[in-house]
């Protein structure tokens, strides 16, 4: 999940390499059926929703603030990577 770190490298050796591939498209034109969709989307990615995630499935989720306690043993170390790894938005070029 992390790349190597090599001792005269100019990278952040917390650097992380994360991805996604799950994309929701939905019609436009009717605001009361917009504003549906994006409490739905909402009610998708909260914290709550994202605790149950991972407490059923074991996996890794991309969206802060999931207690530690709900990953298994075996994934805490991962999880703990991700969320000490910086965000690249603040990262300067």
């Amino acid at each position: 999940m992390n790349f190597p770190v090599f001792p005269d490298g100019v990278a952040d050796p917390t650097t992380i390499q994360t991805g996604s591939d799950c994309f929701f498209v939905f019609a436009t034109g009717d605001p009361q059926r917009e504003r549906l969709t994006l409490d739905f989307l909402r009610f998708l990615t909260s914290r709550g929703r994202a605790e149950a995630f991972v407490r059923r499935m074991d996996s890794l989720v991309a969206v802060r603030g999931v207690p530690r306690a709900a990953y298994s043993p075996r994934m805490r170390e991962a999880a703990e990577m991700v969320a000490q790894a910086k965000d690249r938005s603040t990262c300067r070029r």
